[in-house]
Protein backbone atom coordinates (compact mmCIF):
# COMPACT_ATOMS: atom_id res chain seq x y z
CA UNK A 1 0.00 0.00 0.00
CA UNK A 2 1.04 4.03 -0.71
CA UNK A 3 0.11 6.92 -0.79
CA UNK A 4 -2.77 6.33 2.40
CA UNK A 5 -2.02 9.39 3.91
CA UNK A 6 -3.34 12.66 2.49
CA UNK A 7 -4.02 16.35 2.65
CA UNK A 8 -4.79 19.36 1.05
CA UNK A 9 -3.02 22.85 2.03
CA UNK A 10 -1.17 25.25 0.97
CA UNK A 11 0.85 24.78 -2.46
CA UNK A 12 4.46 24.79 -2.36
CA UNK A 13 5.53 24.02 1.13
CA UNK A 14 9.57 23.05 1.50
CA UNK A 15 8.15 20.17 3.34
CA UNK A 16 5.03 18.50 5.11
CA UNK A 17 5.48 15.98 7.90
CA UNK A 18 3.15 13.54 9.82
CA UNK A 19 3.15 11.59 13.22
CA UNK A 20 1.04 8.54 13.51
CA UNK A 21 -0.69 8.75 17.01
CA UNK A 22 -2.42 4.89 18.48
CA UNK A 23 -6.24 4.69 18.77
CA UNK A 24 -5.90 6.24 22.48
CA UNK A 25 -4.25 8.98 21.20
CA UNK A 26 -1.43 8.06 24.14
CA UNK A 27 1.03 6.33 21.79
CA UNK A 28 2.74 7.41 18.88
CA UNK A 29 4.76 5.66 16.25
CA UNK A 30 8.50 6.47 16.73
CA UNK A 31 9.89 4.62 13.43
CA UNK A 32 9.78 0.44 15.02
CA UNK A 33 6.85 0.65 17.52
CA UNK A 34 4.11 2.21 18.96
CA UNK A 35 5.33 3.73 22.15
CA UNK A 36 4.46 6.22 24.70
CA UNK A 37 4.52 10.10 24.08
CA UNK A 38 6.50 10.11 27.61
CA UNK A 39 8.99 7.72 25.89
CA UNK A 40 10.05 10.53 23.19
CA UNK A 41 12.20 12.96 24.28
CA UNK A 42 11.80 16.19 23.14
CA UNK A 43 14.69 16.71 20.73
CA UNK A 44 13.74 13.09 19.58
CA UNK A 45 10.20 14.55 18.98
CA UNK A 46 10.48 13.96 15.21
CA UNK A 47 11.84 10.12 15.16
CA UNK A 48 9.37 8.28 13.02
CA UNK A 49 7.48 11.24 11.10
CA UNK A 50 6.58 10.17 8.00
CA UNK A 51 7.38 12.38 4.91
CA UNK A 52 5.15 13.63 2.65
CA UNK A 53 5.20 14.21 -1.34
CA UNK A 54 3.24 17.27 -2.68
CA UNK A 55 1.87 16.27 -6.14
CA UNK A 56 2.82 18.04 -9.36
CA UNK A 57 0.47 18.32 -12.37
CA UNK A 58 1.63 17.21 -15.93
CA UNK A 59 3.46 20.46 -16.24
CA UNK A 60 5.05 20.25 -12.90
CA UNK A 61 2.62 22.48 -10.78
CA UNK A 62 1.96 21.90 -7.59
CA UNK A 63 -1.40 21.08 -6.57
CA UNK A 64 -1.58 22.08 -2.95
CA UNK A 65 -2.07 18.20 -2.20
CA UNK A 66 0.39 15.77 -0.22
CA UNK A 67 0.67 12.45 0.22
CA UNK A 68 2.74 10.12 2.50
CA UNK A 69 2.63 6.10 3.22
CA UNK A 70 1.28 4.76 6.44
CA UNK A 71 3.96 2.92 8.59
CA UNK A 72 4.08 -0.89 7.66
CA UNK A 73 5.64 -1.85 11.10
CA UNK A 74 1.56 -1.06 12.74
CA UNK A 75 0.28 -4.14 12.26
CA UNK A 76 -2.51 -3.44 14.84
CA UNK A 77 -5.61 -3.03 13.80
CA UNK A 78 -7.79 -0.13 15.24
CA UNK A 79 -8.21 4.00 14.60
CA UNK A 80 -5.26 5.83 13.88
CA UNK A 81 -4.80 10.15 14.15
CA UNK A 82 -2.50 11.41 11.89
CA UNK A 83 -1.05 14.98 12.44
CA UNK A 84 0.40 16.92 9.53
CA UNK A 85 3.06 18.93 10.15
CA UNK A 86 4.54 21.89 7.94
CA UNK A 87 8.20 21.18 8.06
CA UNK A 88 10.86 18.34 7.82
CA UNK A 89 11.54 17.99 11.52
CA UNK A 90 7.84 18.88 13.32
CA UNK A 91 8.81 19.88 16.95
CA UNK A 92 6.18 19.17 20.87
CA UNK A 93 3.79 21.85 20.79
CA UNK A 94 4.10 22.76 17.07
CA UNK A 95 0.40 23.03 15.43
CA UNK A 96 -0.71 20.98 13.28
CA UNK A 97 -1.46 21.95 9.75
CA UNK A 98 -4.38 18.69 9.10
CA UNK A 99 -5.69 15.86 10.87
CA UNK A 100 -6.38 12.61 8.95
CA UNK A 101 -8.35 10.06 10.71
CA UNK A 102 -7.81 6.32 9.28
CA UNK A 103 -9.23 2.73 9.94
CA UNK A 104 -6.10 0.55 9.73
CA UNK A 105 -6.84 -3.36 9.02
CA UNK A 106 -3.44 -4.04 9.85
CA UNK A 107 -1.79 -4.29 6.70
CA UNK A 108 -4.39 -1.71 5.09
CA UNK A 109 -6.83 1.08 5.39
CA UNK A 110 -10.19 -0.20 6.03
CA UNK A 111 -11.76 3.20 5.51
CA UNK A 112 -10.75 7.00 5.86
CA UNK A 113 -13.19 10.13 6.65
CA UNK A 114 -13.62 11.76 3.90
CA UNK A 115 -11.85 9.30 0.77
CA UNK A 116 -13.42 8.05 -1.59
CA UNK A 117 -11.93 4.76 -2.32
CA UNK A 118 -9.38 4.74 -5.68
CA UNK A 119 -11.12 4.52 -9.02
CA UNK A 120 -9.81 1.40 -11.06
CA UNK A 121 -9.36 3.69 -14.38
CA UNK A 122 -8.20 7.05 -15.31
CA UNK A 123 -11.49 7.90 -15.94
CA UNK A 124 -12.08 10.31 -12.79
CA UNK A 125 -15.70 10.93 -13.19
CA UNK A 126 -18.28 11.42 -10.59
CA UNK A 127 -20.21 8.79 -12.04
CA UNK A 128 -17.05 6.10 -11.62
CA UNK A 129 -16.52 7.09 -8.07
CA UNK A 130 -20.00 6.95 -6.66
CA UNK A 131 -20.03 2.98 -8.83
CA UNK A 132 -16.84 2.48 -6.81
CA UNK A 133 -18.03 3.29 -3.47
CA UNK A 134 -21.45 1.19 -4.51
CA UNK A 135 -19.75 -1.50 -5.13
CA UNK A 136 -16.89 -1.57 -2.45
CA UNK A 137 -19.54 -0.73 0.23
CA UNK A 138 -22.15 -3.10 -0.79
CA UNK A 139 -21.56 -5.40 -3.94
CA UNK A 140 -23.75 -3.64 -5.40
CA UNK A 141 -24.23 -1.84 -8.94
CA UNK A 142 -24.52 1.85 -9.82
CA UNK A 143 -27.13 2.22 -13.06
CA UNK A 144 -26.74 6.13 -13.99
CA UNK A 145 -29.89 5.63 -16.15
CA UNK A 146 -31.63 5.05 -12.43
CA UNK A 147 -29.45 5.82 -9.59
CA UNK A 148 -27.96 9.37 -10.51
CA UNK A 149 -29.34 11.98 -8.10
CA UNK A 150 -31.13 13.56 -11.18
CA UNK A 151 -33.02 10.23 -12.13
CA UNK A 152 -34.03 9.79 -8.18
CA UNK A 153 -35.17 13.32 -8.23
CA UNK A 154 -37.18 12.90 -11.33
CA UNK A 155 -38.89 9.54 -10.04
CA UNK A 156 -39.73 11.29 -7.06
CA UNK A 157 -41.20 14.20 -8.59
CA UNK A 158 -43.53 11.51 -11.01
CA UNK A 159 -44.42 9.05 -8.16
CA UNK A 160 -44.03 10.31 -4.60
CA UNK A 161 -46.99 12.55 -4.82
CA UNK A 162 -49.30 9.60 -6.10
CA UNK A 163 -48.01 7.52 -3.36
CA UNK A 164 -51.06 5.10 -2.61
CA UNK A 165 -52.87 5.95 0.98
CA UNK A 166 -55.57 4.67 2.84
CA UNK A 167 -55.25 1.26 3.07
CA UNK A 168 -58.28 -0.06 0.97
CA UNK A 169 -58.70 -2.42 -1.35
CA UNK A 170 -59.47 -0.52 -4.67
CA UNK A 171 -56.67 1.48 -6.18
CA UNK A 172 -58.06 5.21 -7.20
CA UNK A 173 -56.12 7.01 -9.58
CA UNK A 174 -57.18 11.08 -9.54
CA UNK A 175 -56.01 13.17 -12.08
CA UNK A 176 -56.53 17.05 -11.86
CA UNK A 177 -56.11 19.35 -14.90
CA UNK A 178 -57.71 22.80 -15.96
CA UNK A 179 -59.03 21.52 -19.17
CA UNK A 180 -55.72 20.77 -20.92
CA UNK A 181 -52.84 21.07 -18.50
CA UNK A 182 -52.06 19.00 -15.07
CA UNK A 183 -52.09 21.30 -12.25
CA UNK A 184 -49.46 20.43 -9.57
CA UNK A 185 -49.99 20.54 -6.25
CA UNK A 186 -53.81 20.69 -6.09
CA UNK A 187 -55.02 19.29 -2.96
CA UNK A 188 -57.32 16.36 -2.66
CA UNK A 189 -59.45 15.21 -0.61
CA UNK A 190 -61.64 12.36 -0.52
CA UNK A 191 -64.15 11.67 2.04
CA UNK A 192 -66.46 9.14 3.48
CA UNK A 193 -68.70 9.15 6.70
CA UNK A 194 -65.50 9.57 9.35
CA UNK A 195 -63.08 8.75 6.63
CA UNK A 196 -61.46 11.50 5.29
CA UNK A 197 -57.69 11.39 2.96
CA UNK A 198 -55.92 14.29 1.42
CA UNK A 199 -53.00 14.12 -1.08
CA UNK A 200 -50.96 17.11 -2.91
CA UNK A 201 -51.27 16.41 -6.64
CA UNK A 202 -47.48 15.40 -8.54
CA UNK A 203 -46.05 17.24 -11.28
CA UNK A 204 -48.56 15.33 -13.49
CA UNK A 205 -51.64 16.15 -11.57
CA UNK A 206 -52.04 12.73 -10.20
CA UNK A 207 -52.74 10.96 -6.72
CA UNK A 208 -53.62 7.92 -5.84
CA UNK A 209 -55.78 6.54 -3.38
CA UNK A 210 -56.79 3.11 -1.92
CA UNK A 211 -59.76 2.92 -1.14
CA UNK A 212 -62.76 0.61 0.14
CA UNK A 213 -65.98 0.65 -1.66
CA UNK A 214 -68.65 3.31 -0.93
CA UNK A 215 -69.19 6.59 -2.22
CA UNK A 216 -66.95 9.06 -1.32
CA UNK A 217 -67.34 13.19 -2.19
CA UNK A 218 -64.63 14.66 -3.84
CA UNK A 219 -62.94 17.98 -2.89
CA UNK A 220 -60.42 19.77 -4.68
CA UNK A 221 -58.46 23.16 -3.92
CA UNK A 222 -55.80 24.82 -5.51
CA UNK A 223 -55.11 29.16 -5.31
CA UNK A 224 -57.06 31.16 -8.07
CA UNK A 225 -58.88 27.50 -9.16
CA UNK A 226 -62.30 27.23 -8.40
CA UNK A 227 -64.07 23.17 -8.19
CA UNK A 228 -67.21 22.01 -7.21
CA UNK A 229 -67.19 18.95 -4.91
CA UNK A 230 -68.40 15.68 -6.43
CA UNK A 231 -68.59 12.44 -5.52
CA UNK A 232 -67.19 8.76 -6.70
CA UNK A 233 -68.80 5.94 -6.52
CA UNK A 234 -66.05 3.28 -5.68
CA UNK A 235 -66.56 -0.35 -6.42
CA UNK A 236 -63.46 -1.64 -8.41
CA UNK A 237 -60.19 0.31 -9.56
CA UNK A 238 -60.69 3.30 -11.35
CA UNK A 239 -58.86 5.86 -12.65
CA UNK A 240 -60.94 9.44 -13.13
CA UNK A 241 -59.79 12.92 -14.32
CA UNK A 242 -61.24 16.20 -12.46
CA UNK A 243 -61.09 19.50 -14.45
CA UNK A 244 -60.94 22.68 -12.24
CA UNK A 245 -61.50 26.33 -13.41
CA UNK A 246 -59.05 29.18 -13.48
CA UNK A 247 -60.05 32.00 -11.43
CA UNK A 248 -59.60 35.41 -13.87
CA UNK A 249 -57.68 37.41 -12.03
CA UNK A 250 -57.19 41.53 -13.11
CA UNK A 251 -53.92 41.71 -14.50
CA UNK A 252 -51.54 44.16 -14.02
CA UNK A 253 -49.88 46.60 -15.85
CA UNK A 254 -46.44 45.26 -17.73
CA UNK A 255 -43.52 44.70 -14.98
CA UNK A 256 -45.66 44.52 -12.11
CA UNK A 257 -47.32 42.06 -10.24
CA UNK A 258 -51.19 41.50 -8.81
CA UNK A 259 -50.95 39.76 -5.36
CA UNK A 260 -53.88 37.71 -3.57
CA UNK A 261 -55.26 36.98 -0.77
CA UNK A 262 -58.32 34.78 0.35
CA UNK A 263 -60.22 35.52 3.43
CA UNK A 264 -61.85 33.09 5.82
CA UNK A 265 -64.41 33.26 8.66
CA UNK A 266 -63.71 32.48 12.07
CA UNK A 267 -64.92 28.62 11.41
CA UNK A 268 -62.62 28.34 8.47
CA UNK A 269 -65.33 28.97 5.84
CA UNK A 270 -64.18 31.23 2.24
CA UNK A 271 -66.12 34.73 3.98
CA UNK A 272 -67.63 36.63 1.02
CA UNK A 273 -67.04 40.90 1.60
CA UNK A 274 -64.15 40.94 4.22
CA UNK A 275 -61.87 43.96 3.45
CA UNK A 276 -58.18 43.49 3.34
CA UNK A 277 -56.29 47.19 3.17
CA UNK A 278 -52.54 47.57 1.97
CA UNK A 279 -50.03 50.46 1.74
CA UNK A 280 -46.22 50.68 0.09
CA UNK A 281 -44.02 50.85 2.88
CA UNK A 282 -40.74 51.02 1.54
CA UNK A 283 -39.72 51.73 -2.40
CA UNK A 284 -36.03 50.77 -3.11
CA UNK A 285 -34.70 51.92 -6.37
CA UNK A 286 -34.20 55.32 -8.24
CA UNK A 287 -36.27 57.29 -10.20
CA UNK A 288 -40.01 56.45 -9.20
CA UNK A 289 -41.94 57.43 -6.40
CA UNK A 290 -44.94 55.98 -4.83
CA UNK A 291 -47.87 57.08 -3.00
CA UNK A 292 -48.49 55.62 0.37
CA UNK A 293 -52.12 55.86 0.10
CA UNK A 294 -54.11 53.29 2.03
CA UNK A 295 -55.93 50.79 -0.62
CA UNK A 296 -58.77 48.67 0.60
CA UNK A 297 -60.49 45.70 -1.46
CA UNK A 298 -63.21 43.74 -0.81
CA UNK A 299 -63.39 39.48 -0.73
CA UNK A 300 -65.71 38.41 -4.41
CA UNK A 301 -67.41 35.67 -4.01
CA UNK A 302 -64.60 33.25 -3.89
CA UNK A 303 -63.02 34.91 -0.48
CA UNK A 304 -60.73 36.14 -2.76
CA UNK A 305 -59.32 39.72 -2.33
CA UNK A 306 -56.75 40.84 -4.78
CA UNK A 307 -54.52 44.10 -5.52
CA UNK A 308 -53.04 44.98 -9.06
CA UNK A 309 -49.96 46.95 -9.86
CA UNK A 310 -47.48 46.02 -7.36
CA UNK A 311 -43.91 46.61 -7.44
CA UNK A 312 -41.49 43.93 -7.38
CA UNK A 313 -38.73 44.32 -4.25
CA UNK A 314 -41.18 46.82 -2.65
CA UNK A 315 -42.11 46.28 1.01
CA UNK A 316 -45.65 46.88 1.63
CA UNK A 317 -47.81 46.67 5.32
CA UNK A 318 -51.15 44.79 4.99
CA UNK A 319 -53.94 43.89 7.50
CA UNK A 320 -57.78 42.82 7.53
CA UNK A 321 -60.18 45.35 8.86
CA UNK A 322 -59.46 47.99 11.14
CA UNK A 323 -58.43 46.53 14.32
CA UNK A 324 -55.25 44.70 13.98
CA UNK A 325 -51.61 45.83 13.65
CA UNK A 326 -50.32 45.90 10.46
CA UNK A 327 -47.66 42.92 9.09
CA UNK A 328 -45.39 43.58 6.93
CA UNK A 329 -44.57 41.59 3.68
CA UNK A 330 -41.85 41.86 0.98
CA UNK A 331 -42.37 41.03 -2.48
CA UNK A 332 -39.44 39.03 -3.93
CA UNK A 333 -37.71 40.98 -6.68
CA UNK A 334 -37.92 38.34 -8.79
CA UNK A 335 -42.30 38.44 -8.59
CA UNK A 336 -43.96 37.87 -12.06
CA UNK A 337 -47.53 37.68 -12.41
CA UNK A 338 -49.56 36.52 -9.29
CA UNK A 339 -48.08 36.31 -6.26
CA UNK A 340 -49.72 35.22 -3.00
CA UNK A 341 -49.58 37.58 -0.33
CA UNK A 342 -48.62 37.14 3.54
CA UNK A 343 -51.35 36.05 6.18
CA UNK A 344 -53.08 38.08 8.20
CA UNK A 345 -55.71 38.32 11.22
CA UNK A 346 -58.60 40.46 11.45
CA UNK A 347 -62.01 40.89 12.28
CA UNK A 348 -64.64 42.56 10.14
CA UNK A 349 -66.61 45.38 11.86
Amino acid sequence: MANELNLKTTVGLVAVTAIGWGEDRATRWNNVAMVGRSAIADANWAVGAISCTEQDTSDVTGTGTYVGTFPAGITAAGEYAVQFYSGASPTPGQQAIGVQVINWGGSAISSQIGIVPALDSAAQTVGAAIAKLADDNDGADFDASTDSLQEIRDNGDANWGAAAVSGGARTITLTVDDGTTALEGAKVRVTEGLNSFELATNASGVVVFALDDATWTVAITKPLFTFTNTTLVVSADAAQTYSMTAIAVPASNPGRVTGFIYTYDEDGVIEVGATVSLQAAKFPGKGLSLDTAIRTETSDGNGLVTFTNLFAGTTYRIRRGSDRDWVTAKLPTTATGTIELENVLGADV
